[in-house]
């Protein structure tokens, strides 16, 4: 019986505690801060503004940006999307989508989840895009960083609670804001 107990236990940490721990140091080593969530950063004031501030408005401050010289062909992990959300730095992708076509987008990424997609801002189309990880051959962090939109990190945080057949095109989202939202163009810029 005592052997029993201490074999169920020795298992227990093996399967439950190491593994864990592992998570633990990997975060802790390949990144310099750790994720926040965004809906905290939202409202939050960094001192007089001669305007007002939006309801999503994000003051995230930027993270150490990483320095790629070439693009790489490892799979894109949940800790670069958080690096690259973080630093607000571009993420340049070479995508083959469902149909076997292949794109290069860069691209702005919102909304860091441990998911099969990653929610950016696709600076081709102009909108709001999910790419599924797996579907991504290459990809690089560029050395550019882009400043946040309060828009698009509203879209996102609205569009990840629908059901997949819910889902809101972005022209269509813009159009059901408020006025003093809705004072912006369809690419999500202030007008």
């Amino acid at each position: 019986m005592v052997t029993l107990i201490l074999g169920t236990a020795l298992y227990m940490f093996v399967t439950l505690v190491v593994p864990m721990l592992i998570i633990y140091w990997v975060v802790k080593r390949f990144s310099s801060k750790p994720a926040f969530d965004i809906r905290k950063e939202w409202n939050a004031s960094s001192g007089p503004s001669s305007r007002t501030a939006h309801p999503y408005e994000l003051n995230a401050t930027s993270d150490t940006v990483v320095t790629m010289k070439t693009p790489v062909r490892r799979p894109f992990t949940h800790q670069d999307e958080c690096a690259a959300f973080a630093a607000s730095q571009l993420l340049w992708i070479q995508y083959k989508d469902a149909h076997g076509n292949v794109t290069e987008r860069v691209v702005e990424v919102y909304h860091p989840r441990n998911d099969e997609y990653i929610f950016t801002w696709c600076r081709l189309k102009q909108e709001p895009r999910t790419f599924l990880l797996h579907n991504i051959q290459q990809w690089q962090l560029l050395p550019e960083t882009f400043q946040p939109n309060p828009l698009v990190a509203q879209y996102w945080e609205e569009e990840v609670t629908r059901t997949m057949g819910d889902n809101i095109p972005w022209h269509r989202w813009i159009e059901r804001q408020p006025p003093q939202i809705g004072d912006h163009d369809q690419g999500g810029n202030p007008g």
